[in-house]
């Protein structure tokens, strides 16, 4: 299983490439998400950050990277 930095590494390199339409892309978010809700399930700060981000704009991220 790659580890949590390896993941987040090609979380960025396909977002950097702008293909945030790929399966690969749906399945590192998934499972970026998955384990950042295992270690901070219970802290009700994260939550709350969740639900008030909102959306996020990828094409900006891109931009600015």
């Amino acid at each position: 299983m790659a580890s949590n930095q390896q993941l987040v590494d090609r979380l960025y390199d396909l977002t950097t490439r702008g293909e945030f339409d790929s399966a690969e892309f749906s399945h590192l978010d998934a499972l970026v998400y998955s384990r950042l809700e295992q270690t901070y399930a219970d802290d009700e700060a994260f939550e709350a950050a969740i639900q008030s981000a909102g959306s996020v704009d990828l094409a900006a991220i891109a931009q600015a990277a």
